[in-house]
């Protein structure tokens, strides 16, 4: 733990799967978290230089604590933000989605951090990732993986190219009520403002339903709907391989097993949806 502050406790932070997580605390207070790679970066597509990269720009534009301290060895240490993580019904809220925005159109005014987001990239890594490794890919997946190279050609290239925070789950997203944090930028990669969107809704297991009150949040209009709608079904099924390898290397976690199921579920959900249909339509 080279990153410890002289002086300070250690108390384990529950939850990580990437990382292991400490809150550190001096006199009793919490002060920062020091953050350990808990994974294989290369089998993950984690890049700790971009990750570092989009910490500190995020920072910079207060939406994250600040990155203290960095090790060679990938160790991190960032400030301690005191406040929850968003409930997994908050995207419903129209309070909170406009706290959620603030912080995107933000982070998204930030200069692109030289990594280009790509779903079919990511989806042939983490299935390549499964295959070598032994294990087994669910049920049904060759289907989804053809989908999602429909949905990347009726997409083509990104618009609107931002840096993404690309990970916006529950963890990774604090909400204190009057403002959000965000924080764990593993995946962060420039990507068009639309899949960060859909990739929202994704991430707390929303329907492609809850996309549009999302876009009009953000952008004021309805027009990048159709776009955010395919990136959220691109998104659930780019992410299922990654979960196959999670629940291999994390055996422990009781529920992990469940979201697999639950993101192939919603995978076909999403692509069987209307609002898919008309997405795919008009695109």
């Amino acid at each position: 733990m080279d990153l410890q502050p002289e002086g300070s406790t250690l108390t384990f932070l529950s939850g990580g799967t990437t990382n292991r997580n400490w809150r550190v605390d001096i006199d009793g207070q919490p002060v920062a978290v020091w953050r350990e790679p808990a994974s294989d970066d290369s089998l993950l597509g984690i890049d700790r230089t971009i990750e570092r990269r989009a910490a500190r720009q995020a920072y910079e534009a207060g939406v994250a604590p600040p990155v203290l301290a960095t090790a060679a060895s990938g160790e991190t240490l960032t400030g301690w933000i005191d406040a929850p993580a968003m409930a997994a019904d908050a995207l419903l809220d129209k309070g909170f989605r406009t706290r959620l925005c603030a912080a995107l159109k933000a982070l998204h005014a930030q200069p692109l951090l030289g990594r280009r987001l790509d779903h079919l990239e990511s989806l042939a890594r983490f299935s390549d990732g499964v295959r070598k490794s032994g294990l087994a890919l669910p049920d049904g997946f060759d289907q989804l993986t053809d989908q999602a190279e429909r949905i990347a050609a009726t997409l083509g290239p990104a618009r609107d190219v931002v840096p993404c925070h690309n990970d916006l789950s529950a963890g990774n997203v604090l909400d204190a009520g009057d403002r959000v944090w965000l924080i764990d930028f593993e995946y962060a990669a420039d990507g068009d403002i639309a899949a960060e969107l859909g990739n929202a809704v994704a991430m707390s297991a929303l329907p492609p339903a809850a996309v549009e009150p999302l876009v009009v949040a953000y952008a004021g209009t309805a027009e990048l709907t159709d776009r955010a709608v395919l990136y959220h079904a691109l998104s659930i099924i780019a992410w299922i391989p990654w979960l196959v390898l999670q629940a291999a290397a994390h055996p422990e976690l009781p529920d992990i097993a469940q979201w697999i199921d639950l993101d192939v579920r919603a995978a076909v959900d999403s692509c069987d949806s209307a609002e898919f249909a008309t997405a795919i339509r008009r695109i």
